[in-house]
């Protein structure tokens, strides 16, 4: 239970990169940065308006959206299709954010007190916390609305038909610049989410963006690379992984399955899981 509600809160996390990748085809070196970002913006929100942690990601969400609008405008559409340019230009972004937490943040860990969600949940012989359970169906909820915004609305199918032929796309035409300006933007501010309910049950530190970073690339390769049907299976599947592991092993050796599976998978099918041919 712990490792499939984790698996599903990891989902939540990757899900911005997986949307930025598959339909931009940018790798985002940042993300992790912007987790940890929008974790320290939630910090602020709740320490100075006094609201619930689970209710900051509404004023963040249009920022992190215009936020990243503003990045693809401004910079990024300057580097499409020069691959080093962009990893450069992201690269450069994450030490900007990293630079401004610490100047601004300071370097100590930043803790909220408990959410309204404060408790535990007894399932049989099974135990869960509120604020973890809280997550898990609020990542569900925000997938299916991710997907029948994809599938369903005119701007998501024009977003998956620039990242399937962006030349047939334009011929069609579907605006490629807009479509990616608001890629880049969603991508964003899909973090603002789980960086609020993570702040019922963790702490905003300098330092994590190491961790959601590397954790997100890895389920993103483990679905295939632009694959978002299979950003859920391929983060239930870490973890559980990380859960076993912790559970049976050692809890230092959590990061150790993550980063073996990815190697795994790599080795075997380098298209990843769900990875379309």
């Amino acid at each position: 239970m712990s490792g499939l509600v984790n698996g599903l809160i990891y989902a939540m996390i990757a899900l911005g990169l997986s949307i930025i990748y598959g339909v931009m085809d940018l790798i985002n070196f940042a993300h992790g940065e912007f987790v940890m970002l929008a974790m320290y913006f939630v910090f602020w929100f709740v320490s100075f308006l006094g609201v619930d942690q689970t209710l900051a990601f509404l004023p963040l969400l249009p920022i992190f959206f215009l936020f990243g609008v503003l990045i693809y405008y401004g910079m990024l559409n300057r580097t499409m299709g020069t691959p080093l340019s962009q990893i450069a230009l992201m690269m450069g972004v994450a030490m900007i954010i990293r630079s401004f937490v610490q100047i601004v943040g300071g370097t100590a860990p930043k803790g909220l007190p408990s959410s309204f969600m404060f408790g535990i949940l007894n399932i049989g012989a099974f135990t869960i916390t509120y604020s973890r359970l809280a997550t898990a169906l609020v990542s569900v909820a925000l997938l299916i609305i991710i997907h029948l915004f994809l599938t369903r609305t005119y701007t998501g199918l024009s977003m998956l038909a620039a990242s399937d032929d962006k030349t047939a796309a334009y011929l069609m035409g579907v605006n490629v610049k807009r479509v990616y300006a608001l890629a880049f933007g969603i991508g964003l501010a899909l973090v603002t989410i789980p960086a609020a309910f993570l702040m019922t049950y963790q702490h905003a530190d300098p330092s994590s963006y190491v961790r959601f970073g590397l954790l997100s690339w890895c389920i993103v390769a483990l679905a295939g690379l632009g694959s978002i049907s299979g950003i859920v299976p391929a983060a239930i599947i870490v973890g559980i992984a990380e859960s076993l592991v912790v559970t049976f092993v050692a809890p230092e050796a959590h990061v150790l399955p993550i980063y073996l599976l990815f190697i795994l998978v790599i080795w075997l099918k380098p298209k990843g899981l769900f990875g379309r041919k």
